[in-house]
């Protein structure tokens, strides 16, 4: 998939393919558009492709996290997405300025990108029972949609997967 029939795509969908394995798919219809593959087992880096454009996401800090986006073969940073964990979403800021903002959903079911003027560019929701797959809706074209998927879901992907490492934990602790 190319960056123009990107905008054209109101629906797709992430799944992560296979259990132990930290890789994510996404489709629109039947055709595969963007994968997410995570570096290590329990590493926080992570690649993403779309089409012939490629990036990287590697998480840092730990209260205030913050994940820095890379073009694959770049030295510096094409922008950075700050965590506000405590009201449930982020920013999205590039070297030029621009901004997104993103709310998330309680319970890691949910994220949402924004225009600065609080326009919704694409959505990620959570479903199923252990919520491995999503359902992703593009409401408008962005020249950053391409990024805008990937990083939603990067983060998405985190955010499940802390999820579930503390539902098992907690069922450990009581057993």
């Amino acid at each position: 998939m190319n960056r123009q029939r990107i905008s054209e795509v109101k629906m797709m969908s992430m799944s992560r393919r296979g259990f132990f394995e930290r890789l994510y798919e996404v489709h629109a219809g039947g055709d595969l558009c963007a994968t997410l593959s995570f570096d290590s087992v329990f590493g926080g880096g992570a690649t993403g492709l779309f089409g012939g454009d490629s990036w990287t996401f590697k998480r840092t800090g730990f209260f205030a996290t913050r994940v820095t986006v890379r073009g694959a073969t770049s030295e510096f940073d094409d922008a950075v997405f700050e965590n506000r964990r405590w009201s449930h979403g982020g920013a999205l800021t590039f070297p030029d300025g621009r901004k997104y903002s993103a709310s998330a959903g309680k319970w890691a079911k949910g994220l949402q990108f924004l225009t600065e003027t609080g326009e919704a560019v694409i959505s990620f929701h959570s479903r199923g029972s252990f919520n491995t797959a999503v359902d992703i809706e593009v409401m408008r074209p962005s020249p950053d949609l391409p990024l805008l998927l990937l990083l939603g879901c990067y983060l998405v992907a985190v955010m499940l997967e802390e999820s579930a490492s503390s539902a098992a934990a907690t069922v450990a602790a009581m057993g």
